[in-house]
């Protein structure tokens, strides 16, 4: 290939087309569902603090991660939408965080409760895992990624 078809292909590679749109649309559900989960979680948090101060705190604790997540996620939003060279890493460590977070979480629950519900927490990894394995891979060596996020 010369280097007029090289241009000619990079170029039809650049924007929001084809996997970016799906990502930018669940990006942008994400940080919605996410802000309203947490004002979901305000209720329950009052709840938990007649459950016993074990559950309080692994109440607090997720609801703080989960709020540092959705920061995260907003940064990631914006550097994505904005097109930055460093959005695929940012969203490739959002996927990362979103993956382990359970993980900790349970692990959290598991020493300060004592029980967890091994079943959602398995099923959860999985479905994460699988998330991971699609879009992390994408991200890293897709044509149309590393030509879109130049700013």
């Amino acid at each position: 290939m010369d280097d007029q078809q090289n241009i000619s292909v990079y170029a039809n590679a650049v924007g929001f087309k084809g996997w970016l749109n799906l990502t930018a649309i669940l990006l942008a559900f994400s940080a919605v569902l996410g802000l309203y989960e947490l004002i979901q979680a305000i209720p329950f948090l009052k709840e938990a603090m007649g459950l016993g101060i074990g559950v309080c705190i692994c109440s607090l604790i997720a609801f703080f991660v989960n709020f540092a997540i959705l920061i995260y996620l907003l940064i990631a939003v914006d550097r994505f939408f904005k097109k930055r060279k460093n959005a695929p890493q940012t969203v490739i460590r959002l996927i990362i965080i979103w993956l382990v977070t359970p993980l900790l979480l349970s692990a959290l629950g598991l020493a300060i409760i004592g029980s967890i519900d091994k079943q959602v927490v398995i099923i959860a990894v999985i479905k994460r895992v699988l998330v991971a394995a699609i879009w992390i891979p994408y991200f890293k060596l897709s044509r149309r990624v590393k030509a879109t996020f130049v700013n």
